[in-house]
């Protein structure tokens, strides 16, 4: 797993963040447990930036695309590009928990949304 000392972004439990602006309810557990190849997961990622001179610790909501799982762990593809955080990209691969699933949609055949 990334963390923030080594790597510079870490996940965020979607499980334990207090009140996210707007609100939602998190997808049931067993859903996030088992998420199917192609499903697109959000993450938070958390990460530094300056700020007058001070580093601050952000989140910001990213999109990606399961590729597999493996003993409860899921890996997957960014879809998204993180906008102050440059070394991480889209087709970067990330392993997670169903702890960091704040949402998750399984495109229908022939679509490529979110």
């Amino acid at each position: 797993m990334s963390t923030l000392e080594i790597d510079g972004w870490e996940l965020v439990s979607a499980e334990e963040s207090p009140g996210r602006p707007g609100g939602f309810d998190l997808p049931p557990l067993d859903e996030r447990c088992q998420l199917a190849v192609g499903t697109r997961a959000k993450l938070s990622i958390a990460f530094r930036i300056e700020v007058a001179g001070a580093q601050v610790i952000v989140a910001q909501d990213l999109w990606c695309e399961v590729e597999g799982a493996a003993a409860g762990r899921h890996v997957a593809s960014l879809i998204t590009q993180a906008k102050e955080l440059p070394t991480l990209r889209p087709g970067d691969r990330i392993e997670f928990g169903p702890e960091h699933v704040a949402s998750f949609v399984v495109p229908k055949q022939g679509t490529s949304g979110p």
